[in-house]
């Protein structure tokens, strides 16, 4: 990536897999795992970030479903006040109409 206005010069390297596993009609589970690497000339910096999402799907009704989904995010850069981790859980009920 070109930042041209800045003068940046990014590089990012991904990697990630997902799997999607349906437990009977109505339960469905997923993971999805990401490791990236971002590399900026300019600065002469290199972040690696790793996350992971596991979450849980359940139909209710015909409109109806409910969700949990719990996030791992790390971050790890060669600038400490860019370093990061978080972890965050996700409840969600979804109608539709």
């Amino acid at each position: 990536t070109q930042y041209l206005d800045r003068g940046i010069d990014q590089t990012n390297n991904n990697i990630g897999l997902s799997n999607s596993y349906k437990i009977g009609p109505k339960t469905i589970f997923n993971l999805s795992l990401n490791y990236l690497i971002s590399d900026t000339k300019l600065e002469e910096t290199k972040d690696k970030t790793k996350s992971a999402t596991l979450s849980a799907t359940r139909q209710i009704g015909e409109e109806l479903s409910t969700s949990a989904s719990f996030r791992y995010l790390d971050r790890q850069s060669a600038v400490s006040i860019r370093d990061i981790t978080d972890r965050r859980l996700t409840l969600s009920l979804r109608y539709t109409f």
